[in-house]
């Protein structure tokens, strides 16, 4: 493998290290949050139309669901601009949504698993905790980053 140029001390390629985990630590970011938005999206659509005659309670159900995708997808998209741009308290509330996220999906992937019908959802729920479970270890650099800027 091939390293960054860097000059005598080693400097550029330290540099443009750290700022490839920001970068990938929000690309992650806008990632997730961008699928969580589509699915929370068709999610709210797919129950519009499967609960047209059904009644409001059913209608409510499919709203909640959704908003669990929908919420969370904005605050990604909004949280990786301020990791971007190196904030510690975005990274801290990244990984703590992340953390949240993983927890509420592995319970939904646990609960819903066997379930006739439900395999897809257990199949984008995994999908989903491996993603989080990517972008944390990218937020877990990027916040050794910092913590090295602040002891130096």
């Amino acid at each position: 493998m091939g390293k960054a140029p860097s000059n005598k001390s080693g400097a550029v390629t330290e540099i443009s290290g750290e700022l490839r985990s920001f970068q990938q630590a929000a690309l992650s970011g806008r990632f997730i949050g961008v699928a969580a938005l589509t699915l929370g999206a068709i999610s709210l659509y797919a129950g519009r139309q499967n609960t047209a005659g059904a009644g409001r309670d059913a209608g409510l159900i499919y709203i909640i669901f959704s908003l669990l995708f929908i919420v969370p997808g904005m605050l990604y998209l909004v949280l990786a601009i301020f990791v971007l741009r190196r904030r510690r308290w975005a990274i801290i509330t990244s990984l703590l949504l992340a953390m949240l996220d993983m927890t509420l999906l592995g319970i939904l992937f646990v609960t819903s698993w066997g379930a006739p019908g439900a395999a897809m959802m257990c199949v984008l729920a995994g999908l989903f905790v491996a993603a989080l479970a990517v972008m944390t270890t990218f937020l877990g650099r990027s916040l050794e980053i910092i913590r090295r800027e602040r002891i130096a």
